[in-house]
């Protein structure tokens, strides 16, 4: 085999390496705080405030529930150990 084969497959075995440290770096590195803040800026979004937001433990696949109140409304987001939504409920 050619050696400049070799050392190609080598960049690449080594680029998708790093790729995937990265990736999964900033997953295992979510806090919880994180997650609030990432929630929050959506009730921002809506007109709330980012002080309206605070959380609680979920169960099984749910890691926070995320609820915002704010007098006339209230929002409440489940989010993931991934930070992913996995669902919101919003009453006003």
């Amino acid at each position: 085999m050619p050696r400049s084969v070799l050392y190609t497959a080598c960049g690449l075995a080594l680029v998708a390496a790093g790729a995937g440290w990265l990736a999964g770096n900033s997953r295992a590195n979510l806090s919880e705080t994180d997650a609030i803040e990432a929630v929050a800026a959506r009730w921002l979004a809506l007109g709330g405030r980012a002080a309206d937001c605070a959380a609680v433990p979920g169960q099984g696949v749910v890691w926070l529930i995320v609820r915002c109140t704010n007098g006339d409304a209230a929002a409440e987001w489940r989010v993931d150990r991934s930070g992913r939504l996995l669902e919101k409920a919003m009453s006003t």
